[in-house]
């Protein structure tokens, strides 16, 4: 049994087995730029508040489970603590390519997944709950997901015990050290 973080992506398209960034841009009208990497590398986007983009209303929205070890995979792009930003810059020089924007982005994109991240989020952005995955992500609930947490406060949604958010808090208050190890499923220890 794993521990998984609910996040959501909406699409204009309807029972999709995956999000995939193979097809990044298809779902957006208009937007043909994004199918041909105008906006960096392809990547799908998320949510981890059920609050999409005004753009993104009405669409299909499908509520997915991440694996809770992707989320130190995730780079936050703001706080760049691994000075990601530069790097990217310099390599663009060191190849006489001007960092446009794009350029930029692209390349921050390319030495992300060359570091082994799975994708970033930008925390001081107009929409601070958007993540962005390189990998796809299956639309079913994994049969090992016992339990689901909120991506940022790590409170516990969903158990496969059937337990409500204050069970659990019960739990978590009053077992020992012991008990929580042998029953991991049933506390609001944060998995990261």
């Amino acid at each position: 049994m794993k521990p998984y973080f609910l996040i959501y992506h909406y699409s204009e398209k309807a029972n999709l087995s995956s999000i995939d960034p193979a097809y990044y841009g298809s779902a957006v009208s208009g937007r043909s730029e994004l199918r041909r990497g105008g906006s960096g590398l392809n990547k799908s986007f998320f949510y981890t508040l059920d609050k999409p983009e005004p753009l993104l209303q009405g669409g299909t929205r499908y509520q997915l489970y991440l694996p809770a070890d992707w989320k130190a995979l995730i780079y936050d792009i703001y706080e760049d603590k691994d000075k990601l930003h530069l790097e990217a810059k310099a390599r663009l020089l060191a190849n006489h390519t001007f960092p446009y924007d794009y350029r930029l982005k692209e390349m921050l994109e390319t030495l992300l997944i060359e570091k082994g991240y799975k994708g970033w989020s930008n925390p001081n952005s107009p929409l601070p709950h958007a993540i962005v995955l390189f990998h796809a992500i299956s639309t079913f609930k994994p049969k090992e997901a016992y339990v689901a947490y909120h991506y940022q406060s790590g409170e516990v949604l969903e158990s496969g015990a059937g337990l409500s958010r204050q069970s659990c808090c019960f739990f978590n208050q009053h077992l020992s050290g012991s008990n929580l190890k042998a029953m991991p499923a049933i506390t609001t220890a944060r998995p990261y």
